[in-house]
């Protein structure tokens, strides 16, 4: 029967998806939503508004649970977030539940710092390394380097990769690495890695990489949770042992430890190293690294931390130098900082003399990285509300926003990148570096995602007294908009006769600024609004139509021609004026104020909206290309029809008009174009037929017969023959021109 303990106790698998979704930034949440757009409805995942709200919806619709968080583990791995990937995977591992992987997989070593079993070899536990080394045999594979002494055959525990016993058994650590495929054979020595930490609760932690090189006769016992080969003699080897026959390592068939495997680098809480150059296995017993005598090889270490981080690295217990890391940085080093020789790995016995080679060295063989995080700024922030500060361990690369986020983690609220995070009168922005920020002196302050501002009501014609009430804005998305909106509710008051201030700062006239940093950061937050005095005036229409208008004084013209609802879409074609007092006034150009044209509450103005022109698109029904013909309102379909007739040059047509099923004739509807319902933009349809004698007289026989008219008024001409010569002459080069021509002619005589 469970206890009162274990009955009260979270589950391992909620445990894991809340540190999951704490760990979710807005870009990673944003890339597991499109990613479960394959498994969940659209709706689903918008209403997902946090990572646990997504994982919930991923349960419910059964695509994960604690029997099956492979989905999990691939969408994380998909989106970049490896490290949370991984913590999926052990969570499986650790339980049993993880479907394999096509292709390269992950192997966990998870190591709690206890030792299982007793060690009849040569070997001396170390009571705080997780993994101790055991050496055997005359010969031993050493890196490029230089030392003396003999081979004890004992087991060298690490001075410098140790932990505190107590920390490891209330937190064991894990090291994580991607499986590929078996161990081939191979007669070459190997390399062996081990993982670690150092260092107790200081304000730092190093993290420590280190491998070691030896012979084939070497051996590596892994003392964790696992259980140990069986008992052995002494000398006898406890790690892989080799097979007479055949240089591939073998496991003990009676225990059925998993297979070596291969692998591509030791992982360990946000650090990698990887061996270029050779093999990297893991196996029950532990990880090495297998490369041929005179190989070169490469040390490729990274970063995956957002924050820098310095990297020693030594090799057979010497120096070879120390690099800085930026966050996310990779970097391939293949050689001493202090010397051009590149890293070379050797058997003892056939390593040439000008390697500096010396056998018996316990460092021999090992190599080691030691990570040092840059140190951590410890920063007080105040928040809004609490005369307490809190404290908040950053690094110094972090950005504005990693600390908000950092700060709503510790204060259990939900994650706003908009809250704002402020130095004394200054917003700061979420991409800001602290380091810079920092470098400035001020008070951090985190205001709240909800900010109350006291609006003040100055005293005029409707508002006797001064009024006061507050408004709720969140500061880090409100516009000066939106705070006059809210005005608008409270009082009643249109946006656009609202005058905002702060102090002396007029706001209302840019209402889509955010709100000013001083407000904001304002101890006690208020602004002041002033209401405008209005006047009740009437604007009657020609129709006779009136209008009631509440109207600020201090508008104009323009202010009361949009109030009207027949003048609020004019078109281009007409002219407004008011008349008032016998004067007209046009809104488009008179700019005073109603008040300084005289015009008070009772005045009654009168509108007057005049057509300048129409203009009609004239479609041919034979196909001919349409025509836009600009008309006065007076005009009639006798002079639409002149005006067709010059844009297509043609004469000896007669037209007819048609809209909609209504047919009109030039020569019968004679009345203006605004009586037969011809508005300015619409479309007629024009019918073209061929002119007959009595209906169209020849521009020759028109002209001839004005010419001979104006020919003989002409004074002082002398015979009727030479007249008529002057006449015929004229005529015959006359009329061989366009009509257009004609009338210039005509003008140039007269």
């Amino acid at each position: 029967m469970a206890s009162a303990q274990e009955e009260y106790r979270v589950s391992s698998y909620r445990k894991l998806l809340i540190e999951l979704s704490i760990e979710l930034s807005a870009k990673d949440l944003e890339g597991l939503k499109f990613a479960a757009g394959d498994f969940l409805p659209s709706r689903l995942i918008e209403n997902a508004g946090s990572g646990l709200q997504l994982f919930d919806a991923l349960q419910k619709d059964d695509k994960i649970g604690p029997p099956n968080v492979t989905l999990l583990q691939n969408m994380f791995k998909i989106i970049g977030r490896v490290d949370l990937s991984r913590k999926v995977q052990i969570f499986s591992l650790t339980t049993g539940r993880i479907e394999p992987d096509d292709g390269p997989g992950i192997m966990v070593t998870e190591c709690d710092g206890a030792g299982n079993g007793d060690d009849t070899g040569t070997a001396k536990s170390d009571p705080f390394n997780t993994i101790e080394i055991a050496k055997d045999g005359p010969e031993h594979m050493v890196t490029d380097g230089a030392g003396d002494g003999d081979d004890t055959g004992t087991a060298i525990s690490d001075p410098v990769n140790t932990i505190d016993t107590a920390e490891v058994e209330a937190e064991p650590f894990q090291t994580v690495h991607p499986i590929d495929q078996p161990l081939l054979d191979s007669a070459d020595p190997s390399t062996v890695f081990t993982a670690g930490r150092r260092g107790g609760h200081g304000a730092h932690t190093t993290k420590d990489c280190t491998s070691g090189f030896s012979n084939n006769g070497s051996s590596l016992r892994s003392m964790g949770p696992y259980p140990t080969p069986l008992e052995v003699q002494t000398g006898q080897q406890t790690g892989p042992a080799q097979n007479p026959s055949s240089s591939r390592v073998q496991h003990d068939p009676a225990m059925e430890p998993e297979p070596a495997r291969y692998v591509n680098f030791l992982f360990y809480e946000g650090y990698s190293v990887e061996i270029l150059g050779g093999k990297h296995f893991k196996t029950r017993d532990g990880e090495f690294v297998e490369m041929k005598s005179g190989t070169q090889y490469k040390i490729l270490v990274k970063n995956s931390h957002t924050y820098g981080c310095h990297l020693d690295i030594s090799i057979d217990g010497f120096d070879v130098g120390g690099w800085a890391l930026h966050g996310g940085e990779e970097i391939s080093i293949e050689r001493s900082a202090y010397e051009a020789k590149t890293f070379t790995f050797y058997r003892v016995k056939t390593a040439p003399k000008e390697a500096g080679i010396e056998s018996g060295r316990a460092e021999n063989g090992l190599v080691k990285c030691v990570f040092t995080p840059e140190a951590f700024l410890n920063i007080p922030v105040t928040i809004s509300g609490s005369s307490q500060s809190l404290n908040v361990s950053m690094a110094p690369c972090a950005t504005v926003g990693d600390l908000k986020h950092e700060m709503q983690s510790q204060l259990e609220i939900q994650n706003d990148p908009d809250q704002v995070l402020a130095q004394d009168d200054k917003l700061l922005s979420n991409a800001a570096r602290l380091k810079r920020v920092l470098g400035t002196p001020g008070n951090l302050r985190l205001i709240d995602a909800e900010m109350t501002i006291t609006v003040t009501v100055e005293a005029s014609s409707s508002v006797p007294s001064p009024k006061t009430f507050p408004i709720k804005v969140h500061p880090g998305k409100a516009k000066v908009h939106d705070l006059m909106e809210q005005i608008e509710r409270e009082l009643n008051v249109p946006v656009s006769d609202q005058k905002l201030y702060f102090g002396r700062t007029l706001l209302s006239g840019a209402p889509r600024r955010c709100l000013p940093d001083e407000l904001i950061c304002s101890s006690r937050p208020a602004v002041a609004v002033t209401l405008p005095e209005y006047f009740h005036i009437t604007v009657e229409e020609q129709n006779g139509d009136s209008h009631a208008i509440k109207i600020d004084k201090e508008k104009n013209l323009r202010a009361v021609l949009e109030e009207i609802p027949p003048c609020r879409n004019l078109q281009e074609n007409t002219q407004v004026m008011f008349d008032f007092n016998e004067e007209q006034l046009c809104p488009f150009t008179d700019e005073r104020t109603l008040n300084r044209l005289g015009i008070c509450s009772g005045s009654k103005l009168e509108l007057v909206i005049k057509i300048l022109f129409i203009e009609v698109e004239a479609c041919f029904s034979d196909g001919t290309p349409s025509v836009r013909v600009r008309c006065s309102p007076q005009d009639t379909f006798q002079d639409l029809v002149k005006k067709i007739r010059l844009k297509n040059k043609r004469e000896k047509w007669r037209f007819t008009f048609a809209m909609d099923t209504r047919i009109f004739h030039p020569d019968q509807d004679k009345s203006p174009l605004q009586d037969y319902g011809i508005t300015h933009g619409c479309t007629l349809n024009v019918t073209r037929h061929p002119a007959t004698d009595d209906t169209i007289v020849p521009h020759e026989t028109v002209h001839s017969s004005q010419l001979e008219g104006w020919l003989s008024d002409v004074p002082g001409k002398r015979k009727v023959q030479e007249k008529k010569s002057f006449f015929c002459i004229l005529k015959e080069k006359l009329f061989k021109k366009p009509l257009g021509e004609h009338r210039r002619m005509e003008t140039a005589v007269s």
